[in-house]
């Protein structure tokens, strides 16, 4: 099977990323989420009409479908303590795409959505967003 190149793990360290459709199994061909990279999330205007990019950089990986079985599979790997209970963020490392379209790999601060919206006529929770924010890029040696 060909990876899409996304990938996810809790902690550091690239060794332990897995290919995001290990996870997202329950779609024939397993699917990648969409993400949307914002290099700078603020915008501002200056005196001179110009506009200056601030901020870390941040991404958003969309998952259409996501049934509860791949919901708490990403929960457990990510968003889950030492002491056994889920947390609201948590240190990740990512493979996502940038604004240039190029695969990179990042440590970041992976956001669980506030929002989940299931459908149980379908059986599966409908366009979960996960955001990751404060990207710093891991250079390879």
């Amino acid at each position: 099977m060909a990876y899409s190149g996304y990938a996810l793990a809790p902690g550091s360290d690239p060794d332990d990323l897995i290919p995001i459709e290990l996870i997202l199994r329950a779609s024939d061909p397993p699917r990648a989420p969409k993400g949307r990279f914002e290099r700078w999330p603020v915008v501002s205007w200056t005196d001179t009409g110009l506009t200056r990019g601030d901020g870390m950089p941040i991404v958003t990986w969309e998952i259409e479908v996501l049934i509860p079985s791949e919901m708490l599979l990403l929960r457990h790997l990510c968003w889950w303590n030492d002491y056994y209970a889920p947390v609201k963020s948590a240190n990740v490392i990512i493979t996502t795409k940038d604004d240039d379209e190029v695969f990179r790999t990042y440590l970041a601060i992976g956001h669980w959505p506030e929002k989940l919206t299931y459908s149980r006529e379908l059986g599966y929770y409908k366009n979960v967003e996960i955001e990751f924010t404060s990207l710093v890029e891991v250079v390879e040696e």
